[in-house]
């Protein structure tokens, strides 16, 4: 799989934004403008030791555009979709990671997983879930169960335990696949 590398490497460099989740978690913030922008200077800045050849952003595929492809030095591409979710109260509302699939798009989700089961995402499609705060890992895996009964003959298996990460945020990763 071509993200499982750069995994330890992006979430090394978001334990260093501690204080700008921690800022997120506050004020009940979601950035996923910011998220994809830290992303892509991370990629950039330290392409040479990842072994990355280059990163495009908001590539055309069939059923729309992928936020996020990165090409690999070895000729591999990670296809990624982003998202930033808020996971405990917003505006008075309490958000978990299992309510938040439990929303009929997904708020996006869906339709992501199934971009990245398209040609040419099919087999390194990823969805990279910013999420402030952690959900645990018993709401992340129920989370996961609810989506996948959603995905029809889609998949997403997840590549990251909330129990790795501080309680102020987790980084999800989502590879995604299609039953045969």
């Amino acid at each position: 799989m071509t993200i499982s590398p750069l995994i330890p490497h992006i979430r090394e460099h978001f334990a260093t934004l501690a204080d700008r989740l921690r800022t997120f978690d506050y004020y009940e913030f979601q950035a996923e403008g910011w998220f994809k922008g830290e992303l892509i200077h991370l990629l950039h800045r330290d392409a040479n030791m990842l072994g990355i050849e280059r990163v495009d952003r908001e590539v055309r595929v069939d059923g729309g555009r992928v936020d996020v492809a990165v090409h690999m030095a070895d000729g591999r591409t990670a296809w990624i979709e982003l998202k930033h979710w808020r996971i405990g109260k917003q505006r008075g509302t309490l958000w978990t990671f299992a309510s938040t699939v439990q929303d009929p798009g997904a708020f996006g989700l869906i339709k992501d997983v199934s971009k990245l089961t398209n040609t040419p995402c099919r087999g390194s499609g990823f969805a990279l879930l910013l999420l402030t705060a952690s959900p645990g890992r018993s709401d992340w895996d129920l989370g996961v169960e609810i989506l996948n009964r959603k995905l029809g003959p889609n998949r997403v298996e997840a590549m990251t335990d909330p129990a790795d990460f501080p309680p102020t945020y987790f980084l999800g990763v989502l590879r995604a696949s299609r039953d045969a």
